[in-house]
């Protein structure tokens, strides 16, 4: 770690922070490099999280078309012999 961590402190703790004790305080950061390679993976996980976001609104429009064409009575649901995919019947 290139920083060291120094806590300024008048007792053995503190009841409160206030924003000159925050401004002292010196945080240990990793080498640049290793930086870099938490940036990139974090990266990641953001664009993970948004396509996984984008998904999940994919899902919800198609639910609630679905949810309004039974409603309306669009579909019909006279055939119970629908196949369910694995991956659907798991959650009941």
């Amino acid at each position: 770690m290139e920083k060291v961590w120094h806590l300024k402190s008048p007792g053995s703790t503190m009841k409160t922070l206030n924003l000159g004790t925050i401004k002292e305080q010196k945080i240990p950061l990793p080498p640049l490099e290793e930086q870099k390679v938490i940036a990139k993976i974090l990266r990641s996980q953001d664009a993970e999280i948004a396509n996984n976001e984008r998904y999940k609104e994919s899902l919800q429009r198609l639910k609630r078309g679905l949810t309004q064409d039974l409603l309306s009575g669009t579909v019909r649901t006279t055939n119970t012999n629908i196949e369910v995919p694995e991956e659907i019947a798991k959650y009941g």
